[in-house]
């Protein structure tokens, strides 16, 4: 795991952290797909940065408190398990 977070810290941009992290923790955990979902307290809501495949830009995704799962856990600080 110290392998892991030292690898992921040592990334350029915070894009390419949350890859890290989304690339690291599916071999780690050995699962199918993994995403990383940001919180902004303060201003109450979920973020991730995405790419277009078709311009190759960076852009950020933006998702409420009370939707889905990861909204969930925020509301409710516990681990949701499918």
């Amino acid at each position: 795991m110290l392998q892991l977070s030292d690898h992921v810290l040592a990334q350029r941009s915070f894009a390419h952290y949350q890859q890290a992290i989304e690339r690291q923790f599916k071999e780690f955990f050995e699962c199918e797909r993994v995403t990383v979902v940001l919180v902004q307290r303060f201003k109450k809501f979920l973020f991730r940065i995405c790419k277009d495949p078709i311009t190759n830009e960076d852009y950020i995704k933006k998702y409420e408190f009370e939707h889905g799962f990861a909204g969930f856990v925020v509301g409710a600080g516990q681990t949701v398990q499918c």
